[in-house]
């Protein structure tokens, strides 16, 4: 749909876009309304998919209340992107992305500590495959001498 904000604004601003089974965007930049109204144009939100896993150390032990972050290629134009989707790990290590997840490649950034995913950690949301992962951190190598 078509929509307009009418605001007096001058100064940094945030305008999110959003909807369900849509990956978000979000527009970060300067207005001066007063001056030049903001036109994003047309902007067509990728679909997307709501993707949960579990976060589980070397032995398959639940790691509670880390980090999850989902990376994708982003698609960027005029200040506008896509929203990277996060979570935070419940008491079984689970989680749920906040935001739909677009269809392809999705690189994973979790940990504590020192622990962390293994490189590369990826793996591919399809269109009418599985959205459950298991992600399985180690810990690095300690290095003395």
């Amino acid at each position: 749909g078509t929509f307009v904000i009418r605001a007096s604004m001058n100064g940094a601003a945030e305008v999110r876009l959003a909807a369900a089974e849509h990956v978000h965007c979000v527009w970060l930049g300067e207005l001066d309304t007063a001056r030049r109204p903001l036109d994003l144009g047309r902007v067509a939100l990728r679909r997307g998919r709501t993707v949960r896993g579990r976060l589980v150390d070397e032995t398959g032990k639940a790691l509670v209340g880390q980090p999850v972050t989902a990376d994708y290629a982003l698609e960027v134009r005029g200040g506008l992107h896509e929203v990277r989707a996060d979570a935070r790990t419940d008491a079984e290590g689970a989680f749920v992305l906040s935001t739909p997840v677009p269809v392809g490649l999705v690189r994973w950034r979790a940990g504590f500590g020192r622990a962390q995913v293994p490189t590369p950690g990826e793996s591919v949301v399809e269109a009418d495959g599985p959205t459950s992962f298991e992600l399985r951190l180690s810990t690095p190598a300690t290095i003395r001498g």
